[in-house]
């Protein structure tokens, strides 16, 4: 009769034989069973494998609480995006009618006396006062053309979108730039938070050093935008839903 491993059936309320056992039957059969011993090595290998791979999985995933603050700052940044976009239409459409005026040498201030349609684009008021049509056309050109790309970015960089304006728009103008940020917070709570100090005299262009010169009409025009009403601001148009008729 052959010396061959035999494994033992259940006999009664015998527990069943497991790997575990035949493994160590296999061992005291030492010379006889190397191949079933090497079989038996391989299952336990790749049962830690899939241990080992399970647990990497698991950490991997977010915790719920990480996903819920995820979502919900995904939630807030769709509606800034969009307050965001509004005012940058905003820009252009004041851009656009000042350009229409065909005085490239005139003052905004000025303009802004003169014209009552441009009464509404509240912004314009933190310009510096003596900024002309054609500086103003220049300078939003530089101050707002990052921001299509970058409201379309994955993560919204908040610093990028606010320094262009500052630098390009409110240079050497710490007053007009306090003004317009009130402006924009008025929407989006962050904007122009967590810049470094802008220095009043940072722009040495003459335009803007002959600010304090501005004439009176000029000078009571720019940096003072009208006060924030208490009232909440009404959430129409997309992302919001539209209300369902009753």
């Amino acid at each position: 009769m052959s010396d061959a491993f035999v494994p033992q059936t259940e006999v009664g309320n015998a527990a069943p034989e497991t790997w575990h056992t035949k493994r160590y039957k296999v061992d005291k059969r030492v010379g006889c069973d190397a191949e079933t011993k090497v079989t038996v090595d391989a299952g336990r290998e790749r049962a830690n494998i899939g241990r080992r791979r399970n647990l990497a999985f698991n950490r991997s995933q977010p915790s719920p609480t990480k996903y819920a603050m995820n979502e919900h700052t995904a939630m807030d940044d769709r509606f800034d995006r969009r307050e965001l976009l509004l005012h940058l239409g905003d820009m252009l459409e004041a851009l656009n009618r000042l350009s229409r005026t065909s005085r490239p040498t005139a003052s905004v201030a000025h303009l802004l006396q003169e014209d009552d349609s441009l009464q509404r684009f509240e912004f314009l008021r933190a310009l510096a006062p003596k900024m002309t049509v054609a500086e103003f056309t220049k300078r939003i050109a530089s101050a707002f053309s990052p921001w299509p790309k970058e409201l379309l970015e994955a993560e919204l960089n908040r610093d990028a979108l606010a320094s262009s304006v500052q630098h390009n728009l409110f240079d050497g103008n710490l007053d007009g730039w306090k003004a317009y940020v009130t402006h924009v917070q008025r929407t989006v709570k962050w904007f122009g938070t967590g810049l470094p100090r802008m220095k009043a005299d940072a722009l040495a262009e003459p335009v803007h050093d002959a600010a304090t010169d501005a004439t009176p009409v000029e000078a009571s025009v720019v940096n003072t935008l009208p006060a924030e009403s208490d009232a909440p601001t009404e959430k129409k148009g997309w992302p919001w839903p539209e209300p369902r008729p009753t």
